[in-house]
């Protein structure tokens, strides 16, 4: 092979090199473009953000619609009936539920039930553990999805505005004095 052969191939493999990363390249930015534009799809639920927008059910029949909240802080925990640690806590939010009922303050919990579609179960499960706050039902399955949920019991304390302002994962007891601090002080906010 002379020198003119020898040069012709080196350029021929810096040029299939060159293109090779080129393509590399191009196939990399459309998948991030992509993802970039879809993100909002898949971010997490969680605290500084907008509570996700829902219409569901309660037992009574009557609709609870997200928007029709604003101006109250809320309490939303989405649960199951066959959830050990849901169950452990759901004593301490009855108690916090009453307290803040018998203070009249813009306020309201809102149990939202991911397992079941059987109002009839769901209400003797509520007389049983003496659950006087509002508990929604969620016929299509879809809470979970919505919230980006991780697990249960998930619980958000949203401002006045529709702000998640704290969100916990895992089962909690609702007597806590941090707790009460925080709600209390979002109450003294402007709506």
């Amino acid at each position: 092979m002379d020198n003119m052969d020898m040069e012709k191939d080196k350029k021929g493999k810096l040029y299939s090199t060159v293109v090779s990363v080129l393509v590399v390249a191009m196939v990399v930015g459309a998948i991030f473009f992509t993802v970039a534009r879809k993100r909002d799809k898949y971010y997490l639920v969680t605290e500084g953000l907008e509570v996700p927008a829902f219409s569901l059910p309660t037992l009574d029949g009557e609709t609870i619609t997200l928007t029709e909240q604003r101006g109250k802080v809320l309490l939303i925990n989405l649960w199951a009936t066959w959830c050990p640690a849901c169950i452990e806590e759901m004593p301490s939010m009855e108690r916090l539920y009453q307290d803040l009922k018998k203070r009249d303050v813009p306020f309201d919990m809102l149990a939202m039930n991911i397992d079941s579609s059987n109002v009839k179960e769901l209400k003797e499960f509520a007389r049983k553990m003496n659950i006087t706050f509002p508990i929604l039902y969620d016929r299509s399955k879809n809470v979970p999805y919505l919230f980006k949920s991780l697990g249960i019991p998930e619980t958000y304390i949203v401002d006045k505005k529709g702000v998640i302002r704290k969100k916990i994962i895992g089962g909690y007891d609702w007597d806590r004095p941090d707790t009460r601090q925080l709600i209390d002080k979002l109450l003294k906010e402007e709506g």
